[in-house]
């Protein structure tokens, strides 16, 4: 099922969303989810860092029915890692204190429920060369 007939069907207008698809070999992707939402873990963000767009923006824009004026830029090909290994975090320290130019990384305080501790927000010139970058951190 196409991504627009959905979006129809559901009557998702003037709302930005939020689809998921399960690509398949030689089958149709298969919708997982969709929802009258942003994504999460900090994707708008990403999408912010690498071309401008505010996505928060734009999506309350859209909401009450106004323009929402944007230059798309290229800035960079960005990724996040979010950090759930205690082992790491003397690692991320000490790039954090190293590298803050090329990692945002932020580390957050510890709670007695676990999960994250932090993450990690790298930028480079191409998927390459973020992708090696992000490597440097595990």
């Amino acid at each position: 099922m196409e991504l627009k007939r959905i979006v129809t069907a559901l009557r998702l207008k003037n709302t930005a969303f939020h689809a998921e698809f399960r690509l398949r070999d030689e089958k149709p992707p298969l919708l997982i989810e969709i929802g009258a939402r942003l994504a999460g873990d900090l994707i708008p963000i990403l999408v912010e860092m690498s071309t401008g767009v505010n996505m928060l923006e734009a999506s309350l824009s859209c909401a009450v029915a106004e323009n929402y004026e944007y230059k798309m830029r290229q800035n960079g090909v960005y990724a996040i890692r979010f950090i759930e290994d205690s082992l790491l975090l003397p690692k991320l320290r000490n790039l954090k204190k190293e590298a803050q130019a090329q990692y945002d990384i932020e580390l957050y305080p510890i709670s007695k429920g676990g999960g994250r501790l932090g993450h990690i927000i790298v930028k480079g010139n191409s998927i390459e060369d973020t992708e090696a970058k992000m490597n440097l951190c595990s």
